[in-house]
């Protein structure tokens, strides 16, 4: 009884706990291409980790500043192209934002990342706030619910947008740089 039961929890483990480094040996990043206010052409570089666990753009132009009483929104619209196996889906899992926040008292922020597919209805965010007084760099992971994942279609690929948006907002000077956005990525067997 227990020799058919084991083999076949196993086989439930492997394809809930996630793929093996050989199931994404075949992903890769087609192409990427952005636009908006926060990120010009050339001030913007991303990459696909090796292990296939997350999509990194790193800014050089993404900064909101102001003097006295504001509000400033910026973004940058993404749209990533990640060719993957039949069989293999994934979804963003987490989001690391690693910004630069140098706020006086009455300043605030809100880093916020939207995640969908191109052609479905379905959408995920993350958010992380800043108010001030507030001076230094940070780097905050924000985890999405598992239910609120968005999964990538099985058996073909869609391209992954991703819209980076700033707002800011106060009665205080403040000044934001966005260095880096992190995209975690969880892959399961489909």
């Amino acid at each position: 009884m227990f020799s058919n039961f084991f083999p076949g929890i196993l086989v439930v483990l492997t394809t809930v706990l996630g793929v093996t480094a050989q199931n994404v040996s075949g992903v890769v990043l087609r192409g990427v291409s952005h636009g908006g206010q926060a990120c010009p052409q050339g001030s913007t570089d991303f990459t696909l980790s090796v292990d296939k666990k997350s999509i990194t753009a790193k800014y050089t132009a993404f900064t909101l500043s102001s003097t006295n009483s504001y509000f400033q929104r910026k973004n940058c619209q993404i749209n990533v192209d990640i060719a993957y196996p039949a069989g293999l889906q994934y979804a963003v899992s987490d989001t690391t934002f690693s910004d630069s926040v140098n706020f006086e008292k009455g300043a605030s922020a809100q880093h916020r990342i939207l995640y969908y597919f191109s052609g479905s209805p379905d959408q995920t965010s993350l958010q992380h706030s800043y108010n001030g007084p507030l001076h230094g760099e940070f780097s905050n992971t924000e985890v999405s619910a598992t239910g609120d994942q968005i999964w990538s279609p099985c058996g073909g690929s869609l391209p992954l947008n991703i819209n980076n948006a700033v707002v800011l907002r106060g009665s205080g000077p403040g000044k934001i740089d966005v260095r880096s956005v992190s995209s975690g990525l969880v892959w399961r067997i489909c």
